[in-house]
């Protein structure tokens, strides 16, 4: 996502399986998946739900609200329509979105965890919430 919004054309991600079984080792432990591959790890099951739900959408603009550390990025389909990202990487706390957001509110897991309301309040935490 922070790479759209920057320009950035790709994204690499190192690595796609842990390099070991040692859980005090960091090298070990950077895989998307278990060292045996048989489990995806939740950074596995986020990516994919990611490049499911965004594939044929591309970065629209940012909507800035009260703060900096706050991020509402709005991605656009050719046919118009809109799929919008929210998150913080300050304290987790309540922003009030802008009147044309509206629909289901996803987890990056892809688990439905409401609806934006006609108070159009959303709690945001460092774990991006999608909306559509």
């Amino acid at each position: 996502m922070v790479n759209s919004y920057s320009g950035i054309p790709i994204s690499i991600w190192y690595d796609w399986k842990n390099d070991g079984i040692d859980p005090s080792n960091g090298e070990h432990n950077f895989g998307l998946r278990e060292n045996d591959v048989t489990v995806p790890k939740l950074a596995y099951l986020a990516m994919k739900i990611f490049t499911d739900e965004f594939s044929n959408y591309k970065f629209s603009k940012r909507i800035k609200v009260k703060s900096d550390d706050d991020y509402v990025f709005v991605f656009k389909n050719q046919k118009g329509e809109t799929k919008t990202v929210c998150w913080t990487v300050g304290n987790s706390h309540e922003i009030k979105l802008p009147k044309n957001i509206k629909g289901t509110i996803k987890s990056i897991y892809g688990e439905t965890i409401g609806k934006v309301g006609n108070n159009r309040i959303l709690y945001l935490t460092d774990s991006p919430k999608y909306i559509y």
